[in-house]
C-alpha cells in the first residue's frame, strides 16, 4: 500500500467519527429535548445541520497536527464532533428553552466524557463502516494531496 492510500485511510477515517460523532450527538441533543421518536426526526429535518466535507477536513487536521498520540486524537475527533453539534443545535433551534442552561450542562457532559454513552456508542459502531464506505467514494485525491496529515 503506497501513501496516498494510508494517508486516505486516517483521513476517511477520521472524517468517518466527526460525521458520526456529530450526527449522532446532534441527534441525541434533539432527542432530550422532545422525548419523542417522530418529533425528534421532524426537528433533525428542520433543523438540516450538516458539515461540509472541507471543514471536516480542515478541522480534523488541525486535531491532528495538535495531538500527541492516536488515543488523543479519537478522543479529540469525539469532544470537537460534539462540541460542534452542540452549538449548532444551540444556534439553530429557535424552539430550545433555557439554551444558557442547557448549553452549559451538555458541554460540561461532554468536558468530562460523560456524554457519549452506551447507546450512542452502538449506533456508532453499526454505522460506522457504511459511512467510512461512503466517504472513501467521494473524497478524491485531489482532498488527500491538500491534506498536511
Amino acid at each position: 500500500m503506497n501513501n496516498l492510500n494510508l494517508k486516505k485511510i486516517k483521513i476517511v477515517d477520521a472524517i468517518t467519527k466527526y460525521q458520526l460523532y456529530y450526527h449522532i450527538s446532534l441527534g441525541n441533543f434533539v432527542h432530550e429535548t422532545f422525548l419523542d421518536l417522530n418529533e425528534t426526526v421532524g426537528k433533525i429535518q428542520e433543523l438540516n445541520l450538516f458539515k461540509n466535507l472541507e471543514i471536516s477536513i480542515n478541522k480534523i487536521q488541525e486535531i491532528i497536527k495538535n495531538s500527541k498520540n492516536e488515543k488523543d486524537i479519537e478522543e479529540s475527533i469525539r469532544k470537537l464532533a460534539m462540541k460542534d453539534a452542540l452549538k449548532d443545535f444551540v444556534e439553530n433551534d429557535k424552539d430550545l428553552l433555557n439554551k444558557d442552561f442547557y448549553y452549559k450542562q451538555r458541554m460540561k457532559d461532554i468536558e468530562e466524557n460523560s456524554y457519549f454513552n452506551d447507546k450512542m456508542k452502538y449506533n456508532f459502531e453499526i454505522n460506522y463502516q457504511k459511512t467510512y464506505e461512503y466517504f472513501n467514494n467521494i473524497i478524491n485525491d485531489t482532498q488527500i494531496n491538500s491534506c498536511f496529515i
